[in-house]
């Protein structure tokens, strides 16, 4: 639900269909006069340095490793081979799922005096194709690795296996008052491990910065087996910091097994806003004076043009229209979230004048229920 904060005369409208008609003749190019569409790769071989998986590996890995913690069946590894968005398919024999770091260190040990290649997967939510084997590399997978390990109240920090979803590790931390300071639209698939080796940023960047800043300590292993115990819960800490190599490698240079997180106080009190301006420029400049006028109670802040906007309010089952669409779809809109454990209300009228004064907006609504 929305509480319009603003009204102003609102141009002549036409049917929804007319409007999408003409945008698409004036603005995007005639499919029809391209005869193709074509997704061009690299063209990357296969190195004749590493191995091709053998019974005998197989059969190595089964010696330590449990039956649910190995997968050799061509329909079961299906799922593992494709990326989420169903564009990059790798062929794959074989995927390990260990549960712990001892397991791992052997698997990468045997690998690479084996010269057979690795990748490593986390919840497999990434859309280009990152965590699906290139050719027939095993899979190694993180996700028996969801354990809670702890958490330290005084300090609010937060121990964990690379497995464990992040929206259930924020549910965890909930429970006393922190909150991870990360969220993602795949919260609910994908991992922290996952996470921290593409050092995501998500869409409270703005507040917290990226997941690194977080990230005090840490468990890898390297390729050859090694277990790299960096362990912190202390952020003044002198000493070299080695786990910012691994932070943002995207497995490779080492598998991470575990992590030390700080997580943040969870704020209790929320505002969104939906702005509409007629101009990119103008997104610019309310994204500098959020920055300035809200500080800290910035939480997030994000654009979308208006066809962007038209297909949410049409397609989506249910969905409230803020605004109406306009004939020309020239129209920008910019969600901004403000969050504090303080009330907001004063904050959002500063905000509100700001804006209006600096003649940014033509139209703002405030959400009244998270619905």
């Amino acid at each position: 639900k929305f509480k319009k904060i603003q009204k102003r005369n609102l141009p002549s409208r036409t049917s929804s269909k007319t409007m999408l008609g003409k945008f698409l003749k004036n603005r995007f190019f005639n499919l029809s006069n391209n005869s193709s569409i074509k997704r061009f790769f690299s063209d990357i071989q296969r190195s004749s340095e590493y191995n091709t998986l053998s019974a005998e590996s197989i059969n190595y890995f089964k010696d330590f490793l449990e039956p649910h913690e190995i997968i050799d069946d061509p329909n079961d590894i299906e799922q593992y081979n494709w990326d989420w968005g169903k564009n990059y398919k790798g062929k794959s024999q074989l995927v390990l799922k260990p549960n712990s770091t001892e397991k791992i260190s052997k698997i990468m040990k045997y690998c690479n005096q084996n010269k057979l290649a690795v990748v490593p997967q986390g919840g497999n939510t990434d859309l280009v194709g990152a965590s699906v084997p290139v050719f027939d590399e095993i899979i190694l997978s993180l996700s028996n690795l969801n354990k809670v390990h702890g958490f330290d109240q005084e300090n609010g920090i937060v121990s964990c296996g690379a497995g464990v979803v992040l929206e259930e590790l924020n549910k965890h931390v909930n429970e006393y008052n922190y909150e991870i300071p990360l969220d993602l639209g795949a919260k609910g698939s994908c991992q922290i491990g996952g996470n921290i080796a593409t050092n995501a940023g998500g869409i409270h960047f703005v507040k917290y910065g990226p997941l690194r800043s977080a990230v005090l300590g840490m468990e890898v292993v390297l390729a050859d087996g090694q277990i790299l115990d960096l362990s912190n819960k202390v952020r003044n800490d002198d000493s070299v910091d080695l786990k910012q190599m691994f932070i943002g490698s995207e497995g490779s240079l080492g598998v991470i097994t575990k992590a030390d997180i700080e997580c943040r106080k969870k704020d209790t009190n929320f505002k969104v806003l939906l702005l509409r301006c007629d101009s990119f420029e103008k997104v610019l400049q309310i994204h500098n004076l959020s920055k300035r006028i809200l500080g800290r109670n910035l939480s997030a802040i994000e654009f979308f043009d208006e066809p962007a906007y038209w297909s949410v309010v049409e397609h989506v089952p249910g969905m409230n229209r803020p605004f109406e669409v306009t004939e020309d779809m020239k129209n920008y809109f910019v969600l901004v979230e403000l969050s504090d454990t303080l009330e907001l209300d004063g904050v959002e009228e500063v905000y509100y004048g700001a804006l209006d004064e600096n003649g940014l907006i033509d139209d703002c609504v405030l959400c009244e229920s998270e619905q």
